[in-house]
């Protein structure tokens, strides 16, 4: 638990108050495939955990929206495969219905956060917010891009992906 907060996470209460909102769009997703066995691996992030979850609490899938620039950065990625290994780009249909919007200001508010400390590279808080999104059932959280404006991404609990709807719809690559 983190020093600033000893007597519990400060934003389950928090998140009891906010209202999950339902969004469908199209996603982005950077894997690598073995040329040998053509098995996909998404980045892990269970190691050192991610912007939303702390190592080994709460495993999450990151992803980018599918924007024309986006697209450009993760083609450029895709440029540095290794041997044996292949960079792709997935491109997922998906529908959540119980997310918590960051990107909305008034959401920000109710939650008790501000966007730099979303976006910021300090990632306690936004972990221990990802927790308390964990555990008010929330299936996942739409943020904004770190590092660019108007860019949004979407971390979702890898534990309730199967009841969400998503489609693997296209990969590219260069």
């Amino acid at each position: 638990m983190n020093p600033e907060y000893p007597s519990g996470n400060p934003f389950r209460k928090r998140l009891r108050a906010v209202r999950p909102v339902l969004r469908e769009g199209w996603w982005l997703q950077t894997v690598t495939v073995n040329r040998d066995t053509s098995e996909v691996e998404a980045p892990d992030c269970e190691p050192s955990g991610g912007r939303f979850n702390p190592p080994r609490i709460c495993a999450m899938t990151y992803l980018s929206q599918d924007t024309p620039a986006c697209r450009a950065r993760m083609a450029a990625w895709c440029t540095g495969s290794g041997p044996g290994l292949e960079r792709m780009v997935l491109v997922y249909r998906i529908r959540v219905e119980r997310l918590l919007d960051l990107c909305d200001p008034r959401t920000r508010v109710d939650a008790g956060v501000t966007r730099s400390e979303i976006v910021g590279r300090d990632l306690s808080v936004p972990r221990l917010l990802g927790v308390a999104a964990f555990r008010e059932e929330f299936d996942g959280i739409l943020y904004p891009r770190p590092g660019t404006r108007g860019g949004l991404n979407l971390a979702l609990y890898r534990s309730r992906a199967a009841a969400l709807e998503v489609s693997v719809v296209d990969r590219f690559c260069r």
